[in-house]
């Protein structure tokens, strides 16, 4: 047990180099699934809405990559509490945290369903719109 008790500053390190890497590949995912529907998409209005989500993304995750990493001085404070430092105090963290969430979220399904209206004007048989939809919408995911 009290192995356990003396990796705190260890965990705490972690925890905050999987905050700071959640936003890069995020940010990074849905850039990725944005360029990809970008391809596939004809009509301006589709391609301003997913330039929008895009933007929106990179926007919102640079904000919550630079309040994260700078939310301790030091920054090492986070996971060292027994030196001198300060922190922003965690209902900001948190409030950020949901802010984003709900960004993500409405990004996330902008860009699942997107491809229905892309797929829909398509001269396809319609079986194979029907099964190409689900593949495509996999962005929410």
């Amino acid at each position: 047990m009290a192995e356990i008790e003396n990796r705190g500053p260890e965990v705490f390190k972690y925890w905050f180099m999987c905050y700071i890497w959640y936003c890069l590949t995020m940010i990074s995912s849905k850039i990725s699934i944005g360029v990809f529907l970008l391809r596939l998409t004809v009509d301006q209005i589709h391609r301003w809405i997913i330039k929008i989500v895009m933007s929106l993304t990179v926007l919102t995750g640079i904000v919550f990559f630079f309040v994260t990493l700078l939310q301790c001085h030091p920054i090492n404070y986070f996971w060292f509490k027994d030196q001198e430092g300060t922190c922003l105090p965690s209902e900001v963290i948190v409030s950020l945290t949901y802010l984003y969430s709900v960004f993500s979220v409405i990004c996330d399904f902008t860009f699942a369903i997107l491809p229905m209206f892309l797929i829909h004007g398509l001269q396809m048989d319609p079986r194979t719109k029907f099964a190409l939809v689900p593949i495509l919408c996999l962005a929410c995911v």
